[in-house]
């Protein structure tokens, strides 16, 4: 009887130990998973979060090659002229600038003729000699000029008379007239074959002249003097358009004040006049306007 209880419990030992050992092997052998089985449910427990790699050093970059040197500045590029700074075209009076111009000036209301006292014992009008001014016309600068004149008229006659036994020798009246002229030209505005000009100017003249006298007559001294200052205006043109720009005609009007005497003596007699005169340089026919007041001008 006592055997057999040991060998039941010796069996039992046994069993025990083989069970423990299977569910063991249970427990660490993954289970099969089972392709017709539905999936196992997620576990409510939430995974841990993953952990961060620890920060790596920075690797440094190679150096990099110089550049290449700048290239030097080229030369600068000049600016486009604006408009309004274009040069302006040059005109004929451009061309003259600086050279000088011949012509011939009129001596206010005078003309070309001074006043002479005439040979008379009592008061009369003049006479006139001729004396007619001619000149230059300089521009120094684009916008102004200067002209001077001077007229000269002297003349020197005699009569000689032969007879058979005698010769007699007159001497013919001999007039001198001397004259001087200056002005101010003064450009207002240019174009290409013209320019428009106002020019004050003054002129001077003189004339004197003796008359021998016949028999026992005395000699009579004639004489006069004139002064004259005013201004004109108008237009210079030159004849460019025909590749003349150097010709030039100049038309003007004007006004002018004049003052003159007349002087007449001979022994102990003696008269004089003097006249003031203010008046245009237009003459009294309408032809005047080209006939008295248009001068030509020739620049070398």
């Amino acid at each position: 009887m006592k055997m057999i209880r040991s060998v039941g419990v010796k069996v039992a030992i046994v069993a025990a130990t083989v069970l423990s050992g299977t569910a063991a092997r249970a427990q660490t052998t993954p289970a099969v998973a089972n392709p017709s089985a539905a999936p196992p449910e997620a576990s409510p427990q939430t995974s841990a979060p993953p952990s961060t790699p620890p920060p790596t050093a920075p690797v440094a970059a190679p150096p990099l090659a110089p550049l290449p040197p700048a290239p030097p500045p080229g030369p600068a590029q000049p600016m486009p002229p604006k408009a309004e700074d274009a040069p302006a075209e040059m005109t004929d009076h451009d061309r003259v600038v600086g050279r000088v111009g011949i012509t011939m000036f009129e001596l206010g209301t005078m003309g070309t003729s001074l006043p002479i006292a005439p040979a008379s014992a009592a008061p009369a009008t003049p006479n006139t000699v001729s004396t007619p001014a001619v000149g230059i016309r300089y521009w120094f600068q684009r916008d102004m000029g200067f002209d001077f004149g001077v007229g000269i008229n002297w003349t020197s006659t005699s009569t000689t008379t032969k007879n058979a036994t005698t010769t007699n020798s007159t001497d013919v009246p001999s007039p001198l007239g001397l004259a001087f002229h200056a002005g101010l030209p003064i450009a207002l505005y240019h174009a290409k074959h013209y320019s428009f000009l106002v020019i004050p100017e003054a002129s001077v003249g003189f004339t004197s002249e003796t008359v021998k006298g016949t028999g026992t007559a005395q000699d009579q001294d004639l004489s006069a003097w004139g002064l004259q200052i005013g201004a004109r205006a108008g237009a210079e043109v030159h004849f460019g358009f025909i590749g003349l720009p150097q010709l030039a005609l100049e038309g003007t009007l004007g006004l002018e004040l004049q003052y003159g005497e007349v002087h007449w003596s001979s022994g102990n007699s003696s008269w004089g006049t003097g006249q003031w005169l203010l008046q245009t340089t237009v003459g009294p026919h309408p032809w005047s306007v080209f006939t008295d007041n248009i001068a030509a001008t020739y620049y070398f």
